[in-house]
């Protein structure tokens, strides 16, 4: 009897655990499901790729685009935050899409006007949000 008890108890947590849909994410939530990148993630990882980019191609120092790295990290983070905050993109962003624009942003060429276009392009706010 208690065996039959536990069966039917359990069985009954399963239905009910299986049967809520996950959910779409809400503006400003933390967590991801698979293939959705959080708001607060986005930001510093285009930040670090474009930063990396910039240092590679000689724009740090004092007569250069920006003084440090420090500095290229908070002007472009600055230039970003607004598109890609809990109102600006408030689903959060494709995994697919962002890791798209990181690898144009790493790739871009030093001085190639086209590379530049294809990296805007890619990592526009439309282009990256979660409709």
């Amino acid at each position: 009897m208690k065996t039959f008890i536990v069966m039917v108890t359990t069985g009954a947590a399963l239905v009910m655990a299986c049967s809520n849909p996950p959910k779409e994410p809400n503006p400003g939530v933390q967590t991801t499901s698979a293939g959705v990148v959080a708001n607060k993630d986005v930001v510093p990882r285009i930040t670090e790729a474009r930063c990396e980019r910039e240092k590679r191609c000689g724009q740090f120092g004092a007569d250069k685009k920006y003084k440090d790295e420090a500095g290229c990290k908070s002007e472009i983070s600055h230039d970003l935050e607004s598109d890609f905050s809990a109102k600006g993109c408030p689903h959060g962003v494709k995994t697919e899409r962002l890791s798209t624009c990181v690898s144009k942003a790493r790739g871009e060429e030093c001085g190639n006007v086209a590379d530049k276009l294809n990296r805007v392009a890619d990592c526009r706010q439309s282009q990256l949000c979660i409709d």
